[in-house]
């Protein structure tokens, strides 16, 4: 029993992370994208032959040949070159983001940093924590840490997120006593948030 809840939690734990990496990317407007497709489809190839051209005399007579390049611009068919998404990948995105609707927007935000982009730079980072470090500017201690930084920094400082990788960054070179116990306490409470979560996400669908 305990080992096909391990399995559930780790198809959905898959399923997030599909859902805010590539799946998003899938059905994301490209800003480019449509100024390429035109520009592929109104352009004009053209074919390029050495060709001899006669050369005439004064009285009008050929007395020779000489050679040239002539181009002419030729049609040609244009194959698109947008992605469309297969139809598991509509249903499987489809599924995912009704479940997402109906979550608590507090819920959604954390699967979003856990199994988004930013869960996975704390992974990236090697950080000890993994992607449960991008929960830790939402803690109260996480918060506590911001508020004192900004107080130092004023106007310049960093969003949360980063200022928090580089508070982890200093850490893991040079720990203090102080900082082992402040993400000690941002791992613990990180933890809740993960919990809670994840708790509500399964209460909606099951398994998708």
């Amino acid at each position: 029993m305990q080992q096909q809840q391990a399995v559930g939690r780790f198809c959905e734990a898959l399923k997030l992370e599909w859902y805010f990496s590539r799946g998003q990317c899938a059905f994301e407007r490209s800003a480019s994208g449509a100024t390429y497709e035109r520009a592929q489809l109104y352009s004009v190839s053209r074919e390029y032959r050495a060709a001899e051209a006669p050369v005439y005399g004064k009285q009008g007579q050929v007395i020779g040949t000489e050679s040239g390049i002539t181009a002419r611009p030729t049609a040609e068919l244009q194959q698109p070159v947008g992605y469309t998404p297969d139809l598991k990948v509509l249903r499987d995105f489809a599924i995912i983001s009704a479940r997402m609707k109906r979550l608590d927007r507090k819920h959604a935000r954390v699967l979003e940093l856990l199994y988004g982009d930013h869960g996975q730079r704390w992974i990236v980072d090697g950080e000890p924590w993994g992607r449960l470090g991008s929960l830790f500017h939402m803690t109260a201690k996480g918060r506590q840490m911001l508020t004192a930084a900004r107080k130092v920094e004023g106007a310049l400082s960093r969003p949360d997120t980063e200022r928090m990788l580089v508070f982890a960054a200093v850490h893991g070179t040079r720990p203090t006593a102080e900082s082992k116990q402040a993400f000690a306490c941002c791992q613990a409470q990180a933890l809740v948030l993960e919990a809670a979560a994840l708790d509500a996400w399964r209460a909606l669908g099951g398994s998708s």
